[in-house]
């Protein structure tokens, strides 16, 4: 059945009460509204965007409220991406079609690869191309090899934070770990620059 309105929930309750033994409402992510930090979880303060998501966010206040005072068995779960056989994930660049994320990537590729290599006799002498083509090779390989190693060390050491469960406790990357991350990647291209013009000299 779908439900999409909270007039509508409001229609189910009604045919449903005392005819089912369970209730299961599926609602969205979107009732967090954009996320502050990941994963995220049922205690983060709400902030719900679009119809789709106000509309989620009112028929869960909805359901719960039954359940509270009539006993209604009603349970809500919000996936954050649903996948499965005939239904593909949401890609990065907002697109359900592969085809459109593959031709997206290629044509980032296809223009900065070249770029970053048309760059270099701008900023070094001819007889030091070689030796400059070197360090900036050597430069991303080397952040493709420890950069994923070192983000993981930044954000346990700088940031993050003690989710405690039931039997477990887990850790969660917060926003000043993942801003170092960042800062350490901006200081590895400005190495990689400084090298470079360094040549030149």
């Amino acid at each position: 059945m779908i439900c999409y309105k909270p007039e509508s929930a409001r229609q189910l309750v009604e045919a449903l009460r005392g005819q089912v033994q369970f209730y299961l409402q599926c609602g969205t992510l979107w009732i967090h509204g954009h996320s502050v930090r990941v994963p995220t979880e049922e205690s983060q303060p709400r902030n719900p965007f679009g119809d789709y998501g106000i509309n989620k966010n009112a028929i869960e206040s909805y359901l719960l409220k039954e359940a509270k005072m009539s006993g209604f068995p009603a349970t809500v779960l919000h996936p954050g991406h649903i996948v499965g056989p005939g239904w593909i994930p949401l890609n990065p660049v907002g697109n359900f079609n592969p085809q459109v994320f593959a031709f997206c990537v290629g044509s980032t590729s296809a223009f900065v690869i070249p770029a970053r290599r048309a760059i270099v006799p701008f900023i070094v002498e001819p007889e030091h191309i070689q030796s400059a083509n070197s360090v900036l090779i050597g430069t991303s390989q080397v952040c493709q090899l420890i950069g994923p190693a070192l983000a993981g060390i930044t954000i346990s050491f700088f940031g993050n934070s003690i989710t405690q469960t039931s039997n477990q406790s887990t850790v969660l990357p917060d926003a000043q770990g993942l801003g170092y991350s960042f800062i350490f990647q901006g200081i590895m291209i400005l190495i990689s620059v400084i090298t470079l013009l360094m040549m030149e000299f």
